[in-house]
């Protein structure tokens, strides 16, 4: 399932979107500051099934995307007014009534409900409609979805929990919060690995004798990631290192095994991408990404949306860039300037 359109009311308080989406590659671009993260943001935060944080409610008034099977339509709606006017708009509409009665089971406290008539709100509510199904409740319908978000911004850890646990990442090297998703991705690898394994047992157990076509086909995605890794960093004398367990370099001139926390930051930001598309295991996907040349070299983020493609074929691409590099090779016609589906919302 894909995004097909989205239609944004009051972005930014001023503005409305509406943006026609491809079912493969879409790139959004602007200036700085022209809302490309923003508007990225609302959608991905929808459709994960998050609540909109206080910030972020202010920053459109009604969000509607739509999706290419079952003509499946997420409705988001913000409130940013008085109790007394929601209730007044609950009379006349269902979806503000269940807003109403959502805000109200928050406030199970007597004496706080008693304060509810004087209070301004910042709520919103969601729904989702289709055309066999009419209307379902939101997370129903997410669950089914699968959204990667990838942020590639790098920041250093900070001792939030357990510092033991800290310590012992600390020990392996895990430094930012880059390394801590890589960590995980080593984790999730690592299953993935496994489940090839398993699939390859499973096939003995019933008596099938795996071919070397079945086995090929099994371990194509692993092994093309592996290889475009290695066409990617060879440049810098690094290749995966297959010897090993856990994903790791070999540099090539010494025979020295290092780390992925030893990489340099480009480095782990392309592994980053690439490793969480290979776990994707070729399924449906959509995929968000702002602003993925952050600390990339020139020549890979010509490279990234490709080798992304390659990995999973089934995932839909959505990236905010202000890089030219990524619009080339051959990615001109996927490109939306947010100032071409920017229009000025009319005062009420």
């Amino acid at each position: 399932m894909t995004i097909k359109q989205i239609e944004i009311k009051d972005f930014w308080r001023k503005f409305n979107i509406k943006w026609k989406l491809n079912p493969d590659v879409n790139i959004l671009t602007g200036i700085n500051g022209a809302g490309k993260s923003t508007l990225l943001d609302l959608i991905a935060c929808i459709i994960i099934g998050s609540r909109l944080p206080k910030s972020m409610l202010e920053k459109a008034s009604m969000i509607k995307i739509k999706f290419d099977e079952d003509e499946a339509t997420i409705v988001n709606i913000n409130f940013n007014d008085s109790y007394l006017n929601l209730t007044k708009k609950a009379q006349e509409d269902e979806i503000f009534k269940e807003l109403q009665e959502d805000v109200e089971d928050d406030f199970v406290n007597t004496s706080r409900k008693s304060r509810l008539n004087s209070l301004m709100l910042n709520a919103s509510i969601s729904y989702v409609t289709t055309k066999t199904k009419g209307k379902i409740p939101a997370k129903e319908f997410l669950s089914n979805l699968n959204i990667d978000v990838i942020s590639t911004f790098d920041e250093p850890l900070s001792y939030i929990e357990d510092k033991t646990k800290w310590d012992s990442l600390h020990e392996e090297g895990v430094w930012s919060s880059l390394d801590k998703e890589l960590h995980e991705l080593q984790e999730q690898y690592s299953y993935y690995v496994g489940n090839l394994a398993n699939t390859i047992e499973k096939m003995v157990l019933s008596g099938v004798q795996p071919k070397i076509e079945d086995l090929s086909n099994l371990y194509a995605p692993k092994n093309l990631f592996i290889k475009i890794i290695n066409e990617l960093f060879y440049s810098t004398g690094k290749v995966i290192d297959t010897n090993k367990s856990k994903l790791s370099f070999k540099i090539i001139e010494d025979n020295i095994t290092i780390s992925i926390y030893e990489l340099s930051s480009g480095e782990k930001q392309m592994l980053y991408i690439l490793w969480k598309v290979l776990l994707q295991n070729q399924e449906p996907y959509i995929l968000f990404l702002d602003e993925p040349e952050i600390s990339l070299h020139v020549d890979w983020q010509e490279l990234l949306i490709e080798k992304i493609r390659l990995l999973n074929p089934n995932c839909q691409v959505l990236i905010a860039t202000h890089a030219p590099s990524v619009l080339l090779d051959g990615w001109q016609p996927f490109v939306t300037n947010i100032d071409d589906i920017k229009f000025r919302a009319q005062k009420k």
